[in-house]
């Protein structure tokens, strides 16, 4: 039970680093397509754009439906 609670320690704030990790991605890849396609930048960084903002969406949601399923299922 102790090897539980230390690994669910360690867990959690790893977690909530990767969900501000998604978020930046979402929001840094968007406002990139945003210069490529205002002529701003180049269009050399646009597949990793389209990446950062369609895996860190895909992480925002799954931990929205995994802290929703928690808090609202009855146990």
């Amino acid at each position: 039970m102790i090897f539980i609670s230390i690994v669910f320690i360690i867990i959690i704030p790893v977690n909530a680093i990767f969900f501000g990790l998604a978020i930046a991605a979402v929001t840094c890849g968007g406002i990139d397509l945003k210069r490529v396609k205002s002529g701003i930048s180049t269009k050399k960084g646009k597949g990793f754009d389209i990446a950062g903002i369609v895996l860190g969406g895909l992480f925002i949601l799954f931990v929205t439906w995994f802290l929703l399923g928690e808090f609202l299922i009855p146990h």
